[in-house]
């Protein structure tokens, strides 16, 4: 997903909350729905784990994941 050209990246702003780390200059009425140039929309999703109940012989880590998906037009676009 490195190479996806990021326009809103959110991030968690310390309260519960998201702040968008680049102004978000992408708005639902500007993405592409033309057939041959469909816009992507990427999640990466970051977390810290802990075992509670120590049945696991590993230690506490950080993981991550990510998809990117198109977005198809809609009917009538």
């Amino acid at each position: 997903m490195d190479s996806v050209n990021l326009l809103n990246e959110y991030v968690p702003d310390g309260s519960g909350g998201w702040l968008c780390a680049n102004n978000c200059p992408w708005t639902p009425t500007s993405r592409s729905v033309s057939a041959t140039n469909l816009d992507r929309l990427a999640v990466r999703i970051y977390f810290d784990h802990t075992w509670v109940t120590g049945l696991m012989p590993l230690g506490p880590g950080s993981w991550s994941d990510d998809t990117v998906m198109r977005l198809e037009p809609a009917v009538g676009a």
